[in-house]
């Protein structure tokens, strides 16, 4: 086991037999998907995509609700997206060099 501190984190590296390292960089470096979406059959490298994927297209709840118009949306992210059309403040603004 190697220990290294930089500053005030202390870094730890366990070493791992050759066989799991192995199988780990075959999953990173191959498309090894083994979560599968039990409603359309898509599969996933991770749970978190696999949730992702769920929430996102199969679930119709939608929880995030605007406090300006009372419209409805799946994720946070989606409702922030939609809050800055209430904005007044340009987000963007070209200006043409010549």
């Amino acid at each position: 086991m190697l220990h290294f501190h930089i500053g005030f984190i202390a870094i730890i590296f366990k070493a791992t037999s050759s066989e799991v390292l192995r199988q780990s960089n075959r999953d990173v470096y191959t498309e090894v998907k083994p979560y599968k979406c039990e409603k359309c059959g898509k599969t996933f490298k991770t749970k978190c995509y696999l949730r992702r994927h769920d929430t996102g297209v199969h679930i119709e709840v939608k929880l995030h609700r605007c406090g300006t118009c009372s419209k409805t949306f799946k994720t946070k992210c989606d409702l922030r997206r939609h809050e800055i059309t209430h904005a007044d403040v340009k987000l963007y603004s070209m200006r043409v060099l010549w």
